[in-house]
């Protein structure tokens, strides 16, 4: 990128708009298969955590650490998700860095193609629904959900 210029903004500006529109169409196709995702992961170390609270046989019993592996499985799994739901911003984040530090001279249309990149940049979000997120942030309010849902089923 060290010759940045008019012409290479427009054709940048371009791919990454046509990007955008993939991006946008394959997004539905993972909404349902994610969500069922989170929501039986949730469940799954809910479930696997309560049950390992509760049980208290002194007895060396093979199935609790199968419990506990999946209930750890469930874990990661939402932890992986989640992170890899921040690549697509992230890299949209360093492309417009990039762009910014790389380009020589600053006229008219090359700032108004910048400008069009750093729009496209929040385009670039996994929302699901337009109800949330996949983002790591995502992972504290799940686990926050988790949590309480333990500690209310613990209690009764």
């Amino acid at each position: 990128m060290d010759n940045l210029d008019e012409i290479n903004m427009i054709k940048l500006r371009a791919q990454l708009s046509d990007l955008n529109d993939r991006f946008k169409e394959i997004l539905p196709y993972f909404s349902m298969p994610l969500t069922g995702m989170f929501a039986s992961s949730i469940f799954i170390v809910i479930s696997s955590s309560c049950f390992l609270m509760i049980n208290n046989t002194s007895h060396s019993h093979y199935y609790i650490s199968f419990v506990f592996c999946l209930g750890l499985i469930a874990f990661l799994s939402l932890i992986i998700v989640a992170c890899f739901g921040n690549l697509p911003e992230n890299c949209c984040r360093d492309l417009v860095r990039i762009v910014y530090e790389n380009l020589q001279q600053w006229h008219l249309n090359e700032w108004m193609c910048f400008m069009e990149i750093k729009r496209l940049q929040k385009e670039f979000i996994v929302d699901i629904f337009s109800m949330y997120t996949v983002q790591q942030s995502s992972i504290l309010a799940m686990l926050g959900f988790a949590l309480n849902y333990i500690v209310i089923l613990l209690q009764t």
